[in-house]
């Protein structure tokens, strides 16, 4: 059972103090097994401490100390355990990313020197010190924060160079995934300067783009749609989107504005109003006070305005 490999850990910022005292959320951890051990370690959540990690006298974050299964002898000793360390101090194995508002990351721990599909996923997300301590977000916001980063990161194709990258299938594929070597940005984003490439990408069968190919999940799942199904109700991943927010939660349309290239942006927002999802309000919803706010956007004419040329070579090319 998907279940049974899945364990989702929450953080608390305590505060107490004689005028006031709360509890708030300021992180996530979602530890998974992958499903080459998903069987043989389906035990594995079923005893397990969270630990302060202390050397020294000194602090350096946390581990997670595991059963490990199948390790008792015929004398019955008793069970081994297996401590995974996170550090996130000087020295840091876990949080990788950062932005203004977050830090994330993720790293794997291999069960097994013979067999590298063996092993267990951390993936975390905690608020930055002077965001929590402001106190300004609602625990639902803060959810709602941390759940995206580790989508996100879930989602995002890894960069590996050990694989050779064939630029014109990702162009033809993977055109909206987020990739790890642009800091969770697609080359749609990339795109935007060129008008015909992001056309060229709205052709694009959904089916085909909306797939994960080299990211976190897919190497969680091994090709699994029924733990991938499982791992996407639990919102631990997302499919790509035409439209998508990067790990500084700014949405594809925005980042049109910003460089305003107003072509682009028209194209898109025609592709998806004529989906008419609720995502895609969602998002446009979440972007539109800032979006409204930039001096770029002078007059409303120029901007609902198309360059007569462009778009008869979209429609020739079409």
């Amino acid at each position: 059972m998907a279940s049974e490999s899945t364990l989702i850990l929450n953080e608390y910022f305590i505060k107490y103090s004689p005028k006031s005292s709360g509890i708030k959320p300021i992180g996530i951890k979602s530890v998974l097994l992958s499903k080459a051990c998903s069987k043989s370690r389906a035990q594995t959540f079923d005893k397990i401490m969270i630990l302060p990690f202390i050397t020294k006298e000194r602090f350096n974050g946390s581990q997670i100390v595991i059963q490990e299964e199948g390790l008792r002898n015929e004398h019955a000793e008793p069970e081994k355990f297996r401590g995974l360390y996170l550090l996130d101090q000087e020295q840091n194995n876990i949080y990788h990313m950062e932005s203004d508002l977050a830090q994330f990351g993720y790293q794997k721990f291999y069960l097994s020197p013979d067999n590298l599909d063996e092993f267990i996923l951390v993936v975390a997300s905690q608020l930055s010190q002077k965001v929590y301590l402001k106190g300004n977000l609602e625990a639902n916001e803060t959810n709602y924060i941390l759940s995206k980063l580790q989508q996100k990161m879930m989602s995002m194709k890894l960069e590996n160079p050990e694989v050779q990258t064939d630029l014109n299938q990702m162009l033809h594929s993977q055109f909206y995934q987020p990739l790890e070597i642009l800091q969770g940005k697609s080359l749609n984003e990339i795109a935007l300067c060129f008008p015909q490439d992001v056309a060229n990408g709205l052709r694009i069968k959904e089916e085909v783009y909306s797939e994960l190919p080299g990211s976190l999940i897919s190497e969680l799942c091994k090709g699994d749609k029924e733990l991938y199904n499982f791992y996407k109700m639990m919102d631990l991943c997302e499919e790509n989107m035409i439209i998508q927010n990067d790990f500084t939660f700014s949405t594809t349309l925005r980042l049109g504005m910003e460089m305003n290239q107003n072509e682009s942006i028209k194209l898109i927002l025609n592709h998806i109003f004529k989906l008419n999802r609720k995502a895609y309000n969602d998002l446009i919803q979440l972007d539109l006070p800032m979006i409204l706010k930039y001096p770029k956007i002078e007059r409303i004419f120029p901007f609902l305005g198309r360059s007569h040329k462009e778009y008869m070579d979209i429609l020739d090319d079409q």
